[in-house]
């Protein structure tokens, strides 16, 4: 049975980030699994042949809270991944995102 995972890395031109988490990511894909990433639209090319899908962040970044566990509902996650968890939260955090969400998933919240 394949499961959907959520990606999730800091927003801002993460580069290295996604590329980090495409690892794992193709790794899922080539299991049968799917795998949806969340990061801002000028990484979208990172994406092209991974078998990933890419959802770009960039208008919902202030407003993830909601976001994040309406996704995972609507598109069935099994779980969320924090690609580089500080550069999650030390980019998040600042601009006012309320991370506390995280704690309340009904899904495993890796990092």
């Amino acid at each position: 049975m394949s499961a959907t995972h959520l990606f999730l890395p800091a927003p801002a031109a993460a580069f290295g980030e996604v590329a980090m988490g495409l690892r794992i990511a193709r790794e899922l894909v080539a299991q049968g699994d799917r795998v949806l990433f969340l990061a801002g639209a000028d990484v979208a090319l990172l994406f092209e042949g991974t078998g990933v899908t890419h959802r770009a962040v960039d208008a919902d970044v202030l407003s993830l809270e909601p976001v994040v566990p309406r996704l995972i509902e609507r598109e069935r996650c099994a779980s969320l991944t924090l690609v580089d968890v500080a550069s999650v939260y030390l980019t998040l955090d600042p601009i006012g995102v309320d991370l506390g969400f995280l704690e309340s998933l009904a899904v495993p919240v890796i990092a």
